[in-house]
């Protein structure tokens, strides 16, 4: 990967009758980490 490319990323939370869902990534960035 070039350094000078801007780097894109995106970001969603699913909310379902107040409760946030999280799951537990997968891949190389964050692995092993969880995130909603």
């Amino acid at each position: 990967m070039l350094a000078d490319r801007p780097l894109v990323g995106v970001g969603v939370v699913f909310v379902r009758q107040g409760q946030v869902f999280l799951a537990q990534r997968r891949g190389a960035h964050g692995e092993d980490t969880w995130g909603s």
